[in-house]
């Protein structure tokens, strides 16, 4: 093995057992201080521990109790970005109702400005929960690939059952030996040994479950994500928006006023049209009367006849234009 070789494993072993030693709350570290407490709560002298013993008890210190302590922290941690979690999650259900409804509500939709504008900020808001919503999964599907707070538990509550049992059963563990003196019960280091593997055992399948967790791919499919993320926002927009932020209704409205307005004014252009059309028809009346005027009854008699039907037929076409230009008149005036 090369040099380079030899370099590169040894980095990875000092990383690896970086990694290791903080998963295990201080494997590499011993605290003193756990020591004493369990030498008070086992009632053994420390005038009686052996080299032996002692190393035992340290090695549970490290493997149980530094381990319960590492875990205590770990969930409170992960409480600690849960309830950061749910607080976002609370602050954005608050949120955006008060968002929505304020910009909606604020909306007079009176005139095609102001409906564009109405449109323009639908689109908007819809843009902008899209991106929240979308988002917010990331965050849901991040959260649910890291809750470890039960893992943890499991642990924690298997490795205080070991310490409470085990200081149970051995809080009185001294004997006598053939000489009548008092010295630690031969068993009690068996029991010992036997209680740390198993909370070895504890930690390393939790840490095992921890990496393989950890390290599993999480899916994540944009398209997915942003197609049902704008569905949601729009649903969202359309159930929290104000009343009054009705723009089908507006753009109805705008278009019968519309349509009231280009009636309104091909009714006066009619009736323009038309009380031109009857100073033209009073003029061919006033001129086939003073025709009429200037006949012999006796030698013009067909001629005053045929203009008498033109007359007619004019003054009958007089009235019927006059009807519509009242009609006309009317309707505007509605």
């Amino acid at each position: 093995m090369t040099s380079a070789n030899k370099s590169t494993k040894y980095a990875f072993q000092e990383s690896y057992k970086s990694i290791y030693s903080k998963k295990l709350g201080g494997y590499l570290s011993f605290s003193e201080n756990e020591y004493v407490k369990l030498l008070d709560r086992l009632k053994i002298p420390k005038s009686l521990v052996s080299e032996n013993v002692k190393s035992s008890l340290q090695k549970f210190v490290k493997e149980n109790l530094m381990n319960i302590n590492w875990y205590s922290k770990k969930i409170e941690n992960e409480r600690k970005i849960k309830n950061r979690y749910l607080l976002g999650n609370v602050f954005l259900l608050l949120l955006i109702p008060i968002i929505v409804f304020s910009l909606t509500d604020a909306f007079d939709l009176v005139g095609q400005e102001s409906v564009d504008q109405a449109k323009y900020v639908t689109s908007l808001l819809t843009v902008i929960l899209t991106i929240v919503f979308g988002i917010n999964k990331l965050v849901n599907s991040w959260y649910e690939q890291r809750d470890f707070i039960g893992q943890f538990h499991g642990a924690l509550i298997d490795l205080k059952n070991i310490v409470y049992e085990f200081e149970e059963d051995w809080i009185e563990n001294l004997v006598k030996d053939e000489n009548g003196i008092e010295t630690i019960n031969p068993d009690f280091l068996v029991a010992l040994m036997e209680q740390t593997e198993a909370s070895r055992l504890i930690v390393q399948t939790e840490t095992k479950a921890y990496f393989q967790k950890l390290s599993k791919p999480n899916k994540i499919d944009l398209s997915s994500i942003l197609t049902t993320s704008k569905d949601t926002a729009s649903k969202v927009f359309e159930a929290l928006k104000s009343s009054n932020f009705d723009i089908k209704n507006a753009e109805d409205k705008l278009k019968t006023q519309t349509e009231k307005k280009i009636k309104a004014e091909n009714n006066s252009k009619n009736i323009k049209k038309n009380e031109a059309l009857l100073v033209e028809i009073r003029k061919a009346i006033d001129v086939k009367a003073n025709e009429i005027s200037t006949l012999d009854p006796k030698e013009d008699k067909e001629r005053i006849s045929s203009l008498k039907i033109s007359l007619k037929s004019l003054q009958t076409h007089f009235d019927k234009v006059e009807l519509k230009v009242i009609e006309g008149k009317v309707t505007a005036n509605s």
